[in-house]
């Protein structure tokens, strides 16, 4: 489609029923979105026409980052292998959080999470999820942050898609994971973060180390280290009694007299 000059990109999924599936005879829906500029679909479609201004919100937004760098993955930051602390920015009520620390209790109890409650909806939302991110990294009190919510419309979504979360996860000095929605759901938190979560559980999953699993690879490490020093001693005792047997070592003065009668 092309208005005034300026090309616009747009895609639409065609859902096809047959009878019985829909509870009647066969039918058919059209859902359309538009792909942003930066080639980006926002894979979040609408499911009414109220949605549309949102989706159009969203592709400038995306658009506008994109150009600045945001989403650029040189500037995406490693996150920590054995994290000490997690800090956890969502709803104190809500089942993120209940999730999260069921998970971390199965694979690494020993991380100490921090819980900092904010509204995860809500037109005000967004400056309790930037003022989160801005304290923990002022404090330095996690190694990594979790920013999550479970899934809703568009609109419930819509804090994660806000410029200021975008910047704060984009200044934040500390590694942050997006845990936003569902698996299908995308936000700009997703572009932005240094990881990508499909959901709650599966952020806790990336982030928390599996115990069991370091504990193998220490038993592994600790086994090959005791055979590589056993491997050593043998060698260096075979190495000593080689010495031992030595002719200069047995019999240190007859050396000592023939190197006096040959001067």
């Amino acid at each position: 489609k092309q208005t005034s000059g300026k090309q616009e990109l747009y895609e639409a999924i065609l859902n096809m029923y047959l009878p019985g599936q829909m509870g009647g005879d066969s039918t058919y829906d059209i859902l359309f979105g538009n792909v942003s500029p930066s080639g980006r679909l926002a894979e979040t479609w609408p499911e009414n026409i109220e949605d549309i201004p949102f989706i159009n919100e969203f592709t400038k937004t995306d658009n506008d980052l994109y150009k600045e760098g945001l989403f650029d993955v040189k500037y995406k930051k490693k996150i920590p292998t054995i994290p000490k602390s997690i800090g956890v920015i969502t709803s104190p009520t809500g089942a993120v959080i209940r999730d999260i620390i069921n998970v971390s209790t199965r694979r690494y109890p020993q991380c100490y999470i921090k819980l900092y409650p904010a509204s995860v909806q809500g037109p005000e939302a967004y400056k309790e999820i930037v003022q989160a991110i801005e304290v923990i990294n002022k404090e330095n009190l996690a190694d990594v942050i979790i920013v999550g919510r479970g899934g809703g419309s568009l609109e419930d979504l819509w804090n994660f898609n806000r410029e200021e979360v975008a910047y704060a996860i984009y200044n934040s000095k500390i590694p942050v994971v997006s845990a936003v929605g569902h698996e299908t759901d995308y936000t700009i938190a997703d572009f932005v973060a240094d990881l990508r979560a499909p959901t709650p559980s599966a952020a806790a999953e990336l982030v928390f180390p599996d115990k069991e699993e370091l504990e193998y690879k220490i038993k592994y490490i600790e086994k090959t280290l005791k055979k590589s020093l056993i491997n050593k001693l043998e060698k260096d005792k075979k190495h000593l009694d080689g010495l031992k047997n030595n002719y200069c070592f047995k019999r240190p003065q007859e050396l000592l007299n023939k190197e006096k009668k040959s001067q």
